[in-house]
Parts: structure tokens; C-alpha cells; sequence
């Protein structure tokens, strides 16, 4: 839930990269950023039917996204997830809201910033078993921190959040930085990719051609082309971007990805 109406021109009016990839599409545009964190609740088990409805386009932005989509998932095992995704309407941010009901209790967490994470059981004898594992799950939702990086850059020196980074670019003897922000999206600074590696390698990044290191959080597909296109492969990012990957690397980027986003 995060109106991004106003975000789709940078403030010197050109046209920003949500207009093309994030407004700019029919449907659930990034259903992954919200089922990723969902599916940890279902370990071992994997999404195989999948629906997405809206109501159409009823904003004036003269974009092409829903006014709010709903996306409906099934798993092997039988669960059900109902993803609830609206940049376009009216309403109060809200990206971290997720409802959990299970055959003993339910958790719903908080709705906005003076609100409370609530727990419900149904089955009391199970009580004490049931709130510790509850507990558990708010402790580690409460000890997530944002993975802050100072960078000194060409251009500035400056903290980072890492996860906005789409991905890391050499050429010409420097980096180019790709950060998903406004009103800056790109960053410079003299230092070698193999360098930068290491020093992400606790962030989930993965290196998918000699001139890019990738954020697995951005990676939304991977695509193996025809012969018509010389068996090209592929990565897609969250920026709508694809960047090539080499043959050699294919395997090991593929195993990062999947192992990233738990086999489904």
C-alpha cells in the first residue's frame, strides 16, 4: 500500500523509472516483493496456482496500473495467500501489513506506527506451545534492522540503504551504483567491481557477468532466449532492465536465485 502518484516525475519533470516499470504495467507488477516474506511462514512448501483481479483503471494519472490489485495464491499444501498491492489510490502508506490466520490462533500485525501487533488463539490448551512460536515470529520481525552502507562516492559521501540498490556496474575503470531513490539513482566512484563484491558479500548479491554484481532482491526473472537470439541469457531487474549473463555463470546465478527466493 504505497501511493506513488506524486513519485512519477523527478523534480526537474522528467518522466522517473516508476512511470515505465512500476505504473506502467497492468496488474500485480511485484508480486514477489510481498510473497517472498509470506511463504517464510510456509517452509518447504511452494505457490502452483496463481490469480490476479482489479477493478480496472479509475485514477487520473494517465498511467496504465490498477487502481489496486488483489492476487490470490494457492500452495501444494493447500494454503492460501491473498496479496493486496495499490500505488495509485488514495490512501495511508502502508507496506508492512500482513495477517496470518492458522487452525489455532491468528496474528495480525500493526496497521500504522502508535498501533499493536495482536494475537488471537482459538484452541487454549495449545496456548503456551502456540505463543512462544508467536512470539518468536514478532521477535525476529522487531530485531530487523535496515542494512545501512556508507559509501564515499564521486559525487558525495552518503548512507545507503542496501536493499535499494538494484545493482553495481563497471565501466571504464570505475563503479556506476544503481539505487533504487529519488531524486538520485545512480552513483560513481573509482574502486573494482571484485573489490565490491567482497565488501556486499554478506548482502546477497551475486555476480552475474564479469561488468555486474546484482541485488538477488531485484532479480524478478530469469530468461534463457531462443537460438534466434544466439541463446542469449538474461537476467531481469526490478528497474525493467535485463542485463546478460554468460553461459559459464548461468548455472550459479540460477542456483543463488532459487536458493534466495525458497524454491518456488
Amino acid at each position: 500500500m504505497h501511493n506513488t502518484s506524486n513519485l512519477l516525475q523527478y523534480p526537474d519533470g522528467k518522466i522517473s523509472w516508476r512511470t515505465y516499470w512500476q505504473d506502467g504495467v497492468r496488474g500485480n507488477f511485484y508480486p514477489t516483493h510481498s510473497i517472498g516474506p509470506v511463504m517464510q511462514w510456509f517452509p518447504g512448501d511452494r505457490i502452483t496456482e496463481i490469480s490476479t483481479f482489479s477493478p480496472g483503471v479509475r485514477h487520473p494519472y494517465g498511467v496504465k496500473q490498477d487502481s489496486g490489485t488483489t492476487t490470490m495464491c494457492r500452495t501444494e499444501k493447500g494454503c492460501l495467500l491473498n496479496i493486496r498491492t495499490d500505488c495509485t489510490s488514495p490512501h495511508p502508506h502502508n507496506m508492512d501489513y500482513y495477517h496470518l490466520q492458522g487452525t489455532l490462533g491468528a496474528y495480525r500485525s500493526k496497521t500504522h506506527a502508535n498501533d499493536f501487533h495482536r494475537v488471537s488463539f482459538i484452541d487454549w490448551e495449545s496456548l503456551e506451545e502456540a505463543l512462544n512460536e508467536c512470539l518468536d515470529t514478532i521477535i525476529r520481525k522487531m530485531n530487523y534492522t535496515v542494512p545501512m552502507k556508507h559509501f564515499v562516492f564521486n559525487e558525495c559521501e552518503k548512507d545507503i540503504n542496501i536493499e535499494h540498490i538494484t545493482y553495481v556496474e563497471s565501466s571504464l575503470h570505475k563503479l556506476k551504483i544503481h539505487v533504487m531513490e529519488e531524486p538520485v539513482g545512480l552513483y560513481t566512484m573509482y574502486e573494482t567491481l571484485n573489490n565490491m563484491e567482497q565488501e556486499l558479500s554478506e548482502y546477497k548479491f551475486v555476480r552475474v557477468h564479469q561488468s555486474y554484481l546484482v541485488n538477488l532482491k531485484h532479480i524478478m526473472e530469469l530468461k534463457e532466449h531462443s537460438e534466434k537470439m544466439q541463446g542469449a541469457r538474461t537476467v531481469l531487474i526490478s528497474t525493467g532492465e535485463e542485463l546478460i549473463v554468460p553461459k559459464a555463470r548461468f548455472k550459479a546465478v540460477k542456483k543463488a536465485f532459487v536458493a534466495y527466493r525458497g524454491g518456488f
